[in-house]
Order: C-alpha cells, then sequence, then structure tokens
C-alpha cells in the first residue's frame, strides 16, 4: 500500500470515528394539538339517545378480563369510552391531552408530563404519578421501568426510537383494580354499569362528571 493509498484509508477511518462520537439528535416531541381534533374516525356523529346514558350495541363479545387491551372491534369500542391513556390521537395522527395536559422534552433524553388537575377514578379518587407507574408495571413492565415520579401529578418517562403516539395505546390506559373483580377502575367519560338483560348485546354506560 502506497503514502497516498494510507492517506485515504486514514481519512476514512477519522470519518467513521467521528460519525460515531456524534451526539445523538433529540428526539421530535410533537407539542399538543392547538385544536380538539377530528375525532369522527372513533365514532360515528349523530343524536343521543339520553342524558344520562350511553347504551352502546356490539356484534362481538365484550369481557371485563380484558380491559383496558382489546381484543376485538367491540372492545375497542367500549374501552376506548371507558379508559384514557396518556394521550389521545385525532384522525390526522395529532397528539392530545388525555390523561396527560401537558408534557415536554426533559434533559436525558426523557419526557415530562404533567396530569391533568382533574384526573379522577370511577371511585372519585384523584390520579396520581404513583397510579400511572402501578398500572403499566401490570401492562408494559419495561415501559413502566423508565418511568421515575417527580411529583405527585409529574412524572419522565425515558423517550425511546418509538413514535410518541405509542403513549395513546390503549394498552397502557390508567386503570386500578376493582374491589371483588369485574371492570378494572378507569378515569374515562364513562364507567359501565351493566349489560342489558333484555338485549344481551347491549351495553349501558353512566357518564362520569368533571369539575
Amino acid at each position: 500500500m502506497n503514502s497516498q493509498q494510507r492517506q485515504v484509508v486514514l481519512l476514512g477511518l477519522l470519518a467513521a470515528a467521528c460519525r460515531a462520537a456524534a451526539p445523538r439528535a433529540e428526539l421530535p416531541l410533537p407539542p399538543p394539538a392547538p385544536a380538539p381534533g377530528d375525532t369522527t374516525c372513533s365514532i360515528a356523529a349523530g343524536r343521543a339517545a339520553g342524558r344520562d346514558t350511553v347504551r352502546l350495541a356490539v356484534t362481538d363479545p365484550v369481557d371485563p378480563g380484558h380491559a383496558p387491551l382489546p381484543r376485538n372491534d367491540a372492545e375497542r369500542l367500549v374501552f376506548g369510552q371507558l379508559y384514557e391513556s396518556l394521550i389521545r390521537v385525532d384522525c390526522q395522527g395529532r397528539p392530545l391531552p388525555g390523561l396527560a395536559a401537558a408534557w415536554e422534552q426533559a434533559p436525558g433524553d426523557r419526557w415530562a408530563f404533567t396530569l391533568r388537575d382533574n384526573a379522577r377514578f370511577w371511585d372519585g379518587a384523584p390520579v396520581s404519578a404513583r397510579d400511572v407507574l402501578a398500572s403499566w408495571r401490570s401492562h408494559d413492565a419495561t415501559l413502566a421501568a423508565s418511568l421515575t415520579v417527580t411529583g405527585d401529578r409529574t412524572f419522565t418517562v425515558a423517550a425511546s426510537d418509538a413514535p410518541f403516539q405509542r403513549l395513546a395505546d390503549q394498552a397502557l390506559a390508567v386503570t386500578k383494580p376493582a374491589p371483588g373483580g369485574g371492570w378494572p377502575i378507569g378515569t374515562g367519560r364513562y364507567w359501565m354499569t351493566s349489560g342489558d338483560p333484555a338485549s344481551p348485546d347491549a351495553l349501558v354506560a353512566q357518564p362520569m362528571a368533571r369539575s
């Protein structure tokens, strides 16, 4: 190998080393969408049958034991009304506030979240950062291991190469076990009261008051 070839090889090795030592680019963090967003892709618009209840007719079995992770289209529809993840995603893929009212980039490749101040479970108990941690431990232990509680309503999560919108996954909805079993206690706008004995394919939900 002559001196010119050695020089070319050396320059190539130096360039590769510089690329390897380059700092990791900051992960993009989508801001909350400024508008409520289009949600017509998840539930069709229509006039409500009553002010106090919502009746959902489903064509597949709905098993409370699966909640909040749906295993068919009927469970996806029902669980989506009962349980909340940190964020929601509208039909254009934009992140919207869910249980989390705000989020921002934190030092060390982390995302910092603040829960909304009126977030409550069906039983009236406020939702805390430790509730998020406990729920995630039962659904996604790897993600839970990356969560650090920083306050009553604040915590950070390790950023990953997965899209930020992954945090809208229903599998990451925040729940806690119900005494005696049955439907896990959630934070959604509705809570399940019963299946209608006269119509086994219908489920009745009561709206939750929000302060």
